[in-house]
């Protein structure tokens, strides 16, 4: 047994923190809570400067139609009605080296019925966003809906023009003619959705058509084209890899030399795969 004064300290000690120890712990609390606090406004403000700096990363298109004649860097930064005549675009893009984000958003031409596409008001030539003889295009994350074509390319003074593009990861509703149109070589369409496409007599619509050597289409879904082609691939040494089709009258038309594999079509009206492409298995 502990007796005198190491007896009487030990006691005033367990008194202390008996009847103290309270303040302590809340003193401990404040503390943790303060440095939290601090560290939240930190990060917050961290974060308010990230979507600042992203945001002054490019250049933000809020006028239509335009036209895209620099290389750099551009997005949107909010949904936009664009009322696109016989001809245009609604963004047209003339120089290469451009990165276009559209951040989710979408370009509508707003030829609406009941919240549905009215494709006899659309002209089939009226585009969302056009590639004229432009190399090292990417276009990516957001929607078209609404035009005769969704994304084309094109060219007029040379067949190698547009090459090493991009269009990836588009939701494309509701196109009366494609819903992405493309001349040019080595260029890649992966990821997109393309729905509801056709609707004009005496048109064969196509959900993507594809022309040149060596372009690639890769896990796209194309969901219900009117009377015509899910996709249309011509030219050379193309590649068509997972992709699906949905209700469309024939599937896949694959031009000679163009190797096709893990493809699947369902609710085609004639056949799912046309022409002389070059069958590498697991088709259906």
């Amino acid at each position: 047994m502990i007796t005198g004064p190491l007896a009487r300290f030990l006691l005033s000690q367990f008194i202390t923190v008996a009847c103290c120890g309270h303040r302590l712990h809340h003193s401990v609390m404040e503390n943790t809570m303060n440095t939290l606090v601090t560290r939240i406004a930190i990060a917050a403000g961290l974060l308010g400067l990230a979507l600042s700096a992203l945001a002054q990363d490019c250049q933000v298109l809020d006028r239509f139609p335009v036209e895209i004649d620099r290389s750099g860097n551009y997005c949107l930064d909010q949904t936009h009605d664009v009322d696109v005549t016989s001809g245009y675009a609604a963004i047209l893009i003339t120089a290469s080296d451009v990165h276009l984000d559209l951040r989710g958003y979408t370009l509508r031409n707003p030829t609406f019925f009941d919240e549905f596409c009215d494709a006899s008001n659309i002209n089939d030539r009226g585009t969302g966003i056009r590639i004229v003889e432009a190399r090292n295009v990417r276009i990516h994350d957001g929607a078209l809906r609404c035009f005769g074509i969704g994304v084309a390319m094109k060219y007029d003074r040379c067949e190698d023009c547009n090459t090493g593009n991009r269009v990836e990861r588009m939701r494309i509703h509701e196109s009366s003619f494609a819903g992405i149109f493309a001349r040019g070589d080595l260029n890649v369409f992966a990821d997109n959705q393309i729905i509801e496409t056709g609707g004009i007599e005496n048109r064969a619509p196509t959900g993507i058509h594809s022309f040149g050597i060596g372009n690639v289409i890769r896990n796209n879904d194309v969901q219900y084209v009117i009377d015509g082609v899910g996709i249309n691939v011509g030219g050379s040494s193309g590649l068509v890899i997972e992709n699906r089709v949905l209700n469309a009258d024939t599937g896949f038309y694959l031009a000679k030399s163009v190797r096709y594999r893990d493809n699947v079509t369902t609710l085609y009206s004639t056949s799912p795969y046309v022409g002389q492409g070059d069958d590498l298995g697991n088709n259906d």
